[in-house]
């Protein structure tokens, strides 16, 4: 076998083995999309908790207060119907 010959066996064994670490790296790269993704979904979901918490605690404050209570009796009472 002449040098020549060898050195494109080497050549393409090279790029072969180049090639597979590109696809590795490629999956790699995917599988951290996804896993970003599905973390970006769950930071969004403890963000809309979070709010859902933050405005219950809010109200809750609220109608405790005298003032809160009072307003949320008037309200109660303006909306009834008279009979």
């Amino acid at each position: 076998m002449s040098s020549r010959e060898t050195q494109l066996i080497q050549a393409t064994t090279l790029l072969k083995e180049k090639e597979e670490h590109v696809e590795i790296m490629q999956h790699e790269l995917n599988d951290s999309k996804l896993k970003f993704s599905e973390a970006e979904t769950v930071v969004e979901r403890i963000v809309e908790l979070t709010n859902k918490l933050v405005i219950s605690i809010k109200d809750e404050d609220y109608m405790s207060s005298p003032f809160g209570n009072m307003e949320h009796k008037l309200q109660q009472h303006l909306l009834e119907k008279p009979t």
